[in-house]
């Protein structure tokens, strides 16, 4: 097996890379726990995305939130780009990409509707990357039809885009956020301009809970628009995200108040349902970013959701309880062995998450 070839022809540092990620490849490798139990399974991981154009019809949704960007498009393509611009912000993916394609069968030349297929193609955690380019492409072939704002909004992601591909570690702030910067500044009345700047400078915690500058400005900008308009779904649903890991996350809880508002407008059978537990912290994640499920030593286990555990934890509960009963039920993550640390550095302590995300930021500057 040839490791290094495909890096031949790159540059020195592109070299360095994929020499280090081979290294940790192998390595990690030799450390994979062998699985514990097998059962039937499908593989899910390595499915092709389907084309948005090729999605089932989606469905007229309420009480999913109040999200509006004003966009060059027909009625019906505009109410369905909100639809798609809110499940956007509530992280439903795959709904959101189907409501996007939904406004572009109705409006060809929407160029708004190609941007948000891109957003949402961005978010799904699959192999849709291609899919995502090829939106925003017809996005910028549009952008000279619509508006000013809109155009901003486009030649954001552009910059987003870019910045991706470029192999320049670029200190000075991003030409996204200046183009965000940009639309906020000319469009005040638009919260979502806001919002969106909001997720482009947001940088974190540092290790003793303080925000980081970028975080700060973040905070600044979502305690505005919720000043503005306390009730915006968008602005409250990231401002429960954005002070999850602070020294406070007890800030969200009016803003949780607000979504449970909105969560009882989809399902009304919960209206005198009390709401026992709440969640927030950090997330789960295997070294493959993987769910697994399995027995190992008498205990049954499915650990690893990586953030998705909402829909993913009552999954694979049910399937643990069939296991359990003595059925055999299909899980396609049982049997994934566990990838181990490097070098099995690992003491249940995660030391190593601080070199972790200085490893990704380096391949994201190398990519």
């Amino acid at each position: 097996m040839t490791l290094f070839a495909p890096c031949l022809n790159l540059s020195s540092r592109k070299l360095v890379a994929c020499a280090l990620l081979a290294f940790c490849l192998l390595v990690g490798y030799a450390q994979r726990m062998p699985a514990q139990t097998r059962m039937s399974c499908h593989a899910t991981d390595t499915r092709e995305e389907v084309p948005p154009e090729k999605l089932p019809l989606p469905q007229k949704l309420t009480g999913i939130g109040n999200a509006h960007i004003r966009i060059t498009a027909t009625p019906e393509a505009q109410m369905w780009f909100d639809q798609g611009l809110n499940l956007l912000h509530d992280f439903w993916d795959y709904e959101s990409v189907r409501a996007f394609a939904q406004s572009v069968r109705v409006d060809p030349n929407c160029a708004m509707c190609y941007w948000g297929i891109y957003h949402a193609e961005l978010s799904t955690h699959s192999n849709a990357k291609y899919y995502a380019q090829r939106a925003l492409e017809k996005a910028a072939s549009l952008k000279g039809h619509v508006s000013k704002a809109e155009r901003l909004y486009i030649e954001a992601s552009e910059a987003s885009e870019a910045a991706d591909k470029s192999e320049k570690q670029d200190k000075n702030e991003s030409k996204e956020v200046q183009l965000y910067r940009k639309l906020a500044k000319h469009y005040p009345a638009d919260m979502q301009a806001r919002i969106f700047l909001a997720e482009a400078v947001g940088d974190g915690y540092d290790d003793s809970g303080q925000p980081n500058a970028g975080q700060k400005e973040k905070l600044s900008i979502l305690q505005s628009v919720l000043k503005e308009d306390p009730e915006n779904s968008a602005a409250n649903h990231y401002w429960i995200h954005a002070v999850e890991a602070s020294p406070h996350p007890e800030q969200a809880l009016h803003s949780a108040e607000i979504l449970g508002r909105g969560m009882i407008e989809v399902y009304p059978q919960l209206r005198d349902a009390k709401i026992e537990y709440v969640w927030g912290g950090t997330l789960d994640f295997a070294f493959d970013i993987m769910p697994h499920a399995g027995q190992l030593e008498g205990m049954y286990y499915a650990v690893g959701y990586a953030g998705h555990g909402v829909a993913m934890a009552t999954y694979q509960g049910q399937k643990m309880a069939e296991l359990i009963l003595g059925d055999k039920p299909e899980n396609p993550f049982v049997g994934i062995p566990f990838p181990g640390a490097p070098l099995g550095l690992y003491n249940g302590k995660p030391w190593f998450l601080p070199f972790a995300g200085m490893w990704y930021k380096f391949l994201d500057w190398v990519s």
